[in-house]
């Protein structure tokens, strides 16, 4: 009984240290994947679709984007609409489509196939088109050791562009002086992604997953980019691309996870990509965890479930000045320095804190072996 006693409260008393433990920062928590940011890419099946083309649209999909964060089916039109598609497909003016993918945060986007290409090309060049591109193979061997990315998309003037690039790059700049105080520091500071005006139609995926419009082509924009490939807050467009609103949100991306933030800003939206082994090897050597051990995937999950969601934080509004000072993105350089110095301090104290819980625990666990040790000896 007394050894159950002394096995009870050491666990507790490591359960209670465990507690104290800041284990991940906003950036490591986006490396996990959590079941809820997968692209759906549909098929439409009609008399333009044979059996077999459904049949070997399935095989191909499934190959291809095995390692993707899209999912592949097909859909019937000659069936029900319980998925609600239809609308999608009867798209009157351009004609019918013969796919649509969907994103995370429901947006849409039609494919339609060359007429004058077979459909095993044209499907090759679908599941392609989606899953990779340029700017998103930069990403991938950016993502992992740097601190975050930061995308900077061109406009058409070019004075406009130079004048922008460099509130990036003094955010940046400025990111590069303080990441050592950080609770978690990163390797590399964040590198800088550019897609010019002459690349914006080979990225057309990643630029629609992000929110960009066509329409809004004549203004840059930026997107700040951790983890595995989630956006950091919303698109920066024109004149919101300031250094000082750049500095905030990278500031966030190396914020400890447990400190009370906004899960709703904790876990941004993934664009669509190909994460594969290797990538995930990355960040075990990085970080020192598996994102997709079970495990870890689940400890995450419990950080998140406890922290606030406050749908105001979603909107644009407040994402230039949340009232809260986790989240304010209007708050002076100066100051969210001495945050970050603070938050660097208060993660050595609870480390330290750790360290002294975890031997008095020992500690006394072992004490109690020995002592039932004489107990029996004296029997």
């Amino acid at each position: 009984m007394k050894k159950n006693f002394i096995s009870t409260i050491a666990l507790l008393l490591l359960l209670q240290t465990a507690s104290f433990a800041c284990r991940y920062t906003v950036r490591e928590v986006g490396f996990a994947d959590f079941g809820a940011d997968a692209y759906h890419l549909w098929l439409f099946k009609d008399d333009r679709i044979s059996d077999d083309e459904a049949a070997l649209y399935q095989k191909i999909s499934h190959a291809a984007l095995l390692d993707a964060n899209i999912s592949a089916a097909v859909y019937d039109v000659r069936g029900g609409d319980s998925l609600g598609l239809l609308q999608f497909y009867h798209n009157v003016e351009n004609g019918r489509p013969n796919a649509v993918l969907i994103s995370p945060d429901k947006k849409s986007r039609l494919f339609f196939f060359d007429e004058n290409k077979d459909f095993m090309e044209s499907l090759w060049e679908l599941l392609e088109e989606i899953v990779a591109s340029p700017a998103r193979e930069k990403l991938l061997q950016s993502i992992v050791p740097s601190y975050a990315v930061v995308y900077f998309i061109d406009g058409t003037d070019k004075k406009e562009n130079k004048r922008l690039r460099r509130e990036v790059e003094n955010a940046v700049r400025h990111i590069r002086r303080i990441m050592q105080e950080m609770p978690k520091p990163a390797g590399r500071p964040p590198a800088v992604i550019r897609i010019k005006q002459n690349e914006v139609a080979e990225e057309e995926i990643l630029l629609w997953s992000l929110g960009w419009q066509p329409a809004e082509r004549s203004s840059p924009a930026v997107a700040v980019m951790y983890g595995r490939g989630r956006v950091m807050g919303a698109l920066l467009k024109g004149d919101e691309i300031t250094q000082k609103l750049i500095e905030n949100m990278l500031r966030y991306v190396g914020a400890d996870c447990e400190c009370g933030l906004d899960r709703s800003w904790m876990l941004g939206t993934m664009i669509p990509l190909r994460w594969d082994s290797q990538r995930q090897a990355a960040v075990l050597q990085h970080y020192g965890f598996d994102a997709e051990n079970p495990m870890v995937v689940s400890e995450m999950s419990q950080i998140l479930s406890v922290a606030p969601n406050n749908k105001e934080a979603q909107s644009r509004g407040n994402l230039y000045g949340y009232s809260e000072s986790a989240l304010d993105l209007s708050t002076p350089s100066e100051q969210n320095a001495g945050n970050d110095r603070r938050a660097a301090a208060a993660f050595d104290l609870r480390q330290s804190i750790l360290l002294i819980l975890a031997v008095f625990a020992v500690a006394l666990l072992i004490g109690g072996i020995l002592y039932l040790r004489a107990q029996g000896r004296n029997v």
